[in-house]
């Protein structure tokens, strides 16, 4: 080979180390692409410092927007055992007096005992119906099988019994088993009736059981007990004979009124055949009959009385600075606003609640908003400055997106808020002034003085405020492309939820003949079956379960005695279609008809000064391409109103809107930078990839051409080489 180590053999020129050179010098563009690329990646750090900036700042903003967000309050209660308190963000600071007269219970009742859980308790079929207040009857079949825990069982898989069933056992030697029925909600109005009771189960009597004379007794007579019970709840009285003795003799004992934990020593009784009244006993007499064995010390005999009203059904009574208020939970939370009460204990004297704006909570919120805003600022000045001593430029030095990005900042902080009037329409105002390098300063004394007696006018100079003259016709949202002002809001029809109506109330109060009813909606259809003799109660209950049971969002409830059959929601996505298998002419039915019927609610109608808006359910919002677009309002109105909304955009909410300009995603000031960057660089790197293959082209012909000089070269000098042998055998032989 003609070349070793990159050097000619025959020439003996380092051909690589030039081809290298000039590859070198081909590569000079490629610094210059490189040193671009560098500062590309450089600014696209720089728009992600400030997008972080950016992003901490918006997540700032956001704890600034609402109403609720401003309200910060705390109550306490000064007998927290006897009463609590607790608030949301929409209870005003005061001090309030309140005393508890009474706690709100729930109805509870309780059967006879029992001496098995397996016993039937009917003797046949029949059923056994209760009612919760005037909520629907509920329905249970017995039959000659039913025991007691199959009853509670049957109450506690219905969802809609209003009750809870339990078994308690109270000791008993004889009938310790007791049914309890317990209404699942308190107050007054919740009482337990029993509609139809074909089972043995007694829940009204009061009752004397039998007395029981103890295990392990001398005594071998028998014991009675007998009386009117006139206490209430249970009571278990033991008789301890304290003297030996025959009956009518020395006998003599005491009694327990509480199963036998103390005894009352004070008052000591005879042992006697004749029936006596019981010190304290409510009625309860006991009696002995002599036996073949006398009454020995030591010997005990149980009687116990029973209350089938264990609890009855209450409202709380609580006072209020004076004004008293019954309601039917002991939680109330529609007393005083934004604050809820909860009773635990009746009190003697009042207690004192106190409800504090936490004012110290917003101060922190708009504390860090202007350190997040100066964080940002600080970040935008530094990386956009120019030293003139150096001539050094930072990376987004002369960016019009991010010298637009501070101007309109600079505006938000300075301008008036639209729609806030009062001392406070600025940020100024409030104590955050403009400083000159672009900062806020922090007035403290401003902000505080603000916080304390102007929170609604603070509210309004950072968040997205709405208010209405009309409680049926509230603000709810609005976003950026809603203007700051006053709307009048005219609601031409209210939402109306889905509804068919029986065409005439049961002749008699109950169904004539079985009616089953079919119902579709959202596309399952379902049966349910009623029984002739079924009231309006039973009716109801039998569909309020079926409804539960397959996922449907209706309700039956009655109107003017008819079935009246209803969505829960409204609106025009609220649709459902019933049929039955009788005529709707009948008169001992309910009126539904024989041909498939459909019914859908309407959405609420309105508009939004003098506009048409968009209804949907009991939503109302504003059209797009008004100046009220994104304006959202609820509508519980029953019939049309009218209602004057007011509605204010702050600079927490202005800014918001801004900033989601530079860091909305795909589309952002920040990221279609970042994207033009990005691309930028890949286009120099193919420039680059490009630069690289014509250097190695142009190293590869190069270097053929110099393999071939030095072939050529070899030539030349194996040629040279023959001519000078050839002289020399020419001269050698002249010579000769």
């Amino acid at each position: 080979m003609s070349i070793t180590s990159g050097v000619g053999l025959i020439s003996g020129i380092n051909y690589e180390s030039l081809l290298s050179k000039m590859a070198e010098l081909s590569r000079r563009p490629e610094t210059i692409i490189q040193k671009r690329q560098s500062v590309l990646s450089t600014q696209s750090q720089a728009y992600d410092a400030i997008s972080s900036k950016l992003t901490a700042l918006l997540d700032q903003l956001k704890q600034l927007l609402t109403r609720e967000d401003f309200y910060s309050n705390s109550a306490t209660s000064s007998n927290n055992d006897a009463l609590g308190a607790s608030v949301d963000k929409t209870a005003q600071a005061g001090i309030y007096s309140v005393r508890v007269h009474q706690l709100a219970q729930a109805d509870r009742l309780a059967s006879q005992g029992l001496d098995s859980l397996t016993a039937p308790i009917a003797s046949g079929s029949g059923t056994f119906n209760i009612q919760v207040g005037s909520n629907p009857v509920r329905a249970y079949a017995v039959t000659a099988a039913t025991t007691l825990t199959d009853l509670r069982d049957m109450i506690n898989k219905d969802a809609n019994s209003g009750v809870r069933a339990s078994i308690v056992s109270d000791g008993s030697a004889t009938t310790p088993y007791h049914l309890v029925l317990t209404s699942k909600e308190t107050g007054a109005a919740n009482n337990i009736k029993f509609i139809t009771n074909n089972t043995s189960l007694n829940f009204t009597d009061k009752i004397i059981e039998q007395a029981t004379a103890a295990a392990g007794n001398t005594f071998d007579g028998a014991v009675t007990s007998s009386g009117t019970y006139t206490g209430t709840g249970s009571m278990s009285l033991v008789m301890k004979m304290t003297e030996a003795g025959f009956v009518d003799g020395a006998a003599r004992f005491v009694v327990s009124r509480n199963g036998g934990v103390t005894f009352d020593y004070g008052t000591v009784y005879s042992a006697t055949t004749a029936a006596q009244d019981i010190s304290g006993g409510a009625g309860v007499q006991a009696a002995f009959a002599a036996g073949t064995k006398d009454l020995a010390v030591g010997d005990t005999f149980r009687i116990d009385a029973f209350d089938p009203r264990l609890a009855t059904a209450s409202d709380a009574v609580v006072e209020v600075d004076g004004v008293t208020i019954n309601r039917a939970t002991n939680t109330l939370s529609d007393v005083i606003e934004g604050v809820t009460l909860t009773a635990k204990a009746v009190t003697t004297s009042a207690a004192t609640v106190t409800v504090k704006n936490e004012i110290g909570l917003i101060n922190a919120a708009i504390s860090q908003f202007q350190q997040s805003y100066n964080g940002l600022v600080g970040t935008i000045s530094s990386l956009t400055a120019y030293d003139t001593k150096t001539k050094i430029a930072q990376p987004l030095f002369g960016e019009s997106g991010i010298r637009t990005l501070r101007n309109a900042l600079n505006r938000l902080i300075t301008s008036p808020v639209p729609g806030a009037t009062g001392t406070h329409t600025t940020l100024a105002s409030l104590g955050l002034k403009l400083q000159p390098d672009g900062t806020l300063g922090y007035d403290q004394a401003k902000m505080n003085d603000a916080l304390q007696n102007d929170i609604e006018g603070l509210m309004k100079i950072f968040g997205r405020i709405g208010d209405s003259t009309n409680s049926q016709v509230q603000f709810v949202s609005a976003t950026s492309k809603t203007a700051a002002g006053t709307y009048q809001v005219a609601i031409t029809a209210a939402a109306a939820r889905a509804t068919m109506d029986g065409t005439h109330a049961p002749q008699g109060g109950v169904l004539g003949a079985n009616e089953s009813l079919t119902f579709t909606v959202a596309g399952k259809s379902f049966n349910v079956g009623l029984t002739a003799g079924d009231t309006l109660d039973q009716v109801m209950s039998k569909l309020n379960s079926a409804f539960a049971s397959n996922g449907a969002a209706l309700e039956a409830t009655a109107q003017s005695g008819a079935l009246r059959l209803q969505s829960t929601g409204y609106g025009s996505k609220e649709s459902f279609t019933v049929v039955s298998d009788q005529d709707g002419a009948l008169a001992t039915q309910l009126g539904i008809g024989l041909t498939s019927q459909t019914t859908t609610g309407t959405d609420v109608a309105g508009t939004i000064n003098g506009m048409a808006a968009l209804g949907s359910g009991q939503t109302l919002k504003g059209a797009a391409g008004t100046k009220f677009e994104g304006l959202e309002l609820s509508v519980t109105a029953s019939a049309p109103t009218t209602a004057t909304v007011t509605y204010s955009s702050g600079v927490a909410d202005q800014m918001q809107g801004l900033l989601d300009q530079y860091l909305k995603t795909g589309t952002g000031v920040i990221q279609v930078r970042k994207d033009g960057i990005s691309k930028t660089i890949d286009s120099l790197n193919k420039q680059i990839d490009t630069i690289e293959a014509h250097i190695t082209q142009q190293t590869e012909r190069m270097r053929k051409q110099f393999l071939g000089l030095e072939s050529t070269l070899a030539k030349y000098q194996n040629l040279g080489d023959y001519i000078s042998r050839t002289l020399g055998q020419l001269s050698t032989t002249k010579t000769s």
